[in-house]
Order: structure tokens, then sequence, then C-alpha cells
């Protein structure tokens, strides 16, 4: 077997290794704490280690943020599976919502074009797909009939990513509704798919 003592991977595998490593960092301290060289010192290799999977540091955050966005599609494919076919939309914004608060620095990366490359095939490919989705679960509410489901697409996720954004900032708290006393988050989702 093929095993380096001191970093404790196994050749072949260096890869998923400074993955894992990075997107433990990236939880732990942020996207902007992610770096080839904290990577490579994490994953205990040379810091020129890294360059044979991902030749800058955008590459390999474009790499977190593509699974990042699987790991969302795969969210929102499990809750649309145990929804009702009239809340298919709503389970749909749930998921989105729910990864962000459960995952910040996660979230935040996946949103960061300074830092990843939207322009990735594979990247592209994931957003393309998560979005269309959407786009076909709101297409298929009775009561948006005659109306273009981009715009209200956008208008949702919008709305729902800037409530996680300031949540994860601090400015909204976790609280409910004064009038229904439900959960906020889910009070602004019966109001956005109630027009």
């Amino acid at each position: 077997m093929n095993q380096d003592k001191k970093s404790g991977y196994h050749h072949g595998s260096l890869k998923e290794s400074l993955i894992l490593h990075a997107f433990n960092l990236l939880d732990e301290a942020g996207p902007d704490a992610v770096t080839i060289r904290a990577v490579a010192r994490r994953a205990q290799v040379s810091h020129a280690a890294p360059a044979n999977h991902f030749h800058d540091r955008t590459a390999l955050l474009t790499e977190l943020a593509t699974r990042l966005f699987q790991m969302l599609d795969a969210d929102v494919r499990r809750k649309l599976s145990e929804a009702e076919s009239a809340d298919r939309a709503r389970a749909y914004m749930e998921a989105l919502l729910e990864f962000g608060l459960r995952h910040p620095n996660r979230y935040l990366l996946m949103w960061r074009q300074d830092l990843v490359d939207w322009d990735d095939d594979a990247l592209s490919a994931c957003m393309d797909a998560l979005y269309d989705s959407f786009v076909n679960e709101l297409a298929n509410l009775p009561r948006q009939s005659g109306r273009d489901p981009h715009t209200l697409a956008i208008s949702l996720w919008s709305m729902i990513h800037g409530y996680v954004t300031l949540r994860l900032n601090g400015v909204f708290k976790d609280r409910s509704d004064e009038v229904s006393g439900a959960n906020r988050a889910a009070a602004m989702l019966d109001l956005m798919l109630a027009q």
C-alpha cells in the first residue's frame, strides 16, 4: 500500500483529501480563509502538491462551489420527493433557505463571483440545472399562469437569498411572525407564494 505517513492520505486520493480539508477550513473560517497554502498545510503536503489538481485558488474554490450546488440540488430533490404536488414550489424554496442557514460559509462561497469562476462549465451546468428546475416548479403553479416564470423565479430567489444573507450577517434574527405565530421564514414563504 502506498501511503504517505506524514499526511495520512493514500496516493491517488490527494484531490479528495484537499477538498475535505478545504471544506473544513471553509466551515471554520469562511471563504476568504481557504487558500491553496492553508489547505496544503492542513493536508500536511507541500504547498506545491495541490497544483496537480488545482492550478490556482479559483480552481479550488470553483470545485467547492460546484460540489455545493450539487449538495443543494440533492437537498432540493429530497424535499421535492417528500412534498405533495401542490407544495412543490414551497418545498423548493424551503430547501434553498434551509441550506443557506445550515451551511453559512458554504452558502456565502457559492455566490462569491470574486472567488469562483462562474464561467466554469461544470459549475454553470449545476447552477443552470438548479435554476431551471425552480422555474419548472413555478411554471406549474396554477395561479401563475400568464406570468413569466423566470421573472417569478428571480424575484423569489432574490428574496430568499436576501433573507438568508441578512440572517447570516446578523441583521435579522430567527423570530416568529407576530400575526400568525409561525416561524418568520415560513411566514415569508407563505406570503411569497400567496401572490
